[in-house]
């Protein structure tokens, strides 16, 4: 479901930049497309630790995709507050929020890519991103979900008492 086509467009854009990208995930003959860039670097197998320290010292997490409903990927931008650029899917935004990503039209790499490179340039956006992020993901946490969970309970019971 991902948008190879755009991607590596964008991929060109801020090669010609000299932005350095880490792609993770990537199908090999993907990789082998763009590996003439020089800023250009893949991952494979790469443990926990090290995707975590990926996502957390990236200045944007970039997303091009086809269609999607939910995304691992995108789900592990968001944990870890990772500023995100997206296509603008309707899946994607019941979950996201719209003050936590970017969304750039699908089939668009001339917006993916400014919105990529304003991100990249201004650290007033990537620390409100990263924020919004957080805070998206917060509202699923274990103990928002049992504070919703009780106060269903709490709702059905007129009797029951704060733990």
């Amino acid at each position: 479901l991902r948008d190879f086509d755009v991607l590596e467009e964008v991929l060109r854009t801020l090669d010609a930049e000299r932005v350095e990208v880490h792609l993770v995930g990537v199908p090999d003959r993907f990789a082998e497309a763009v590996a003439g860039l020089g800023q250009v670097r893949r991952h494979v197998n790469l443990s926990d630790d090290a995707l975590r320290a990926l996502y957390r010292s990236a200045g944007v997490f970039l997303l091009c995709m086809r269609g999607a409903s939910g995304n691992n990927a995108l789900l592990q931008a968001l944990a870890v507050g990772s500023p995100i650029v997206c296509t603008d899917l309707e899946g994607t935004r019941s979950y996201v929020g719209a003050s936590a990503a970017r969304f750039v039209p699908a089939q668009d790499p001339a917006m993916t890519s400014a919105a990529a490179l304003e991100i990249l340039e201004d650290p007033n956006i990537q620390d409100e991103l990263s924020r919004a992020a957080r805070s998206t993901v917060e509202a699923h946490s274990l103990s928002a979900l049992a504070r919703r969970h009780w106060g269903v309970y709490r709702s059905l019971f007129t009797d029951a008492v704060d733990p």
